[in-house]
């Protein structure tokens, strides 16, 4: 696997959610570890695995997919108790 082109297409990705949330979370943490910000706890001394099949990187972009979504949920449940409303772009 070659992170790069994983992260460009990534990239692309977030940019073309209708669903602004997601995209900004994901845009966030690359815009963080881009700046030299600390890995999320979860990667932390992970072992670096190659991903050398394209079902191995279909289940990593699914997990990806499925933390985004339950990040989104979470950040709607606030935005509804502390009754916060966005502003689309």
């Amino acid at each position: 696997m070659d992170p790069n082109k994983a992260l460009s297409d990534m990239l692309d990705w977030a940019k073309d959610r209708e669903d602004p949330v997601a995209a900004d979370i994901f845009l966030a943490l690359d815009s963080w570890l881009s700046k030299g910000g600390f890995l999320p706890d979860r990667w932390k001394g992970a072992p670096c695995v190659p991903v050398d099949t394209t079902a191995q990187l279909r289940q990593a972009l699914h997990e990806i997919n499925q933390s985004l979504h339950e990040a989104e949920e979470a950040l709607h449940d606030a935005r509804t108790i502390l009754n916060i409303k966005l502003s689309h772009r």
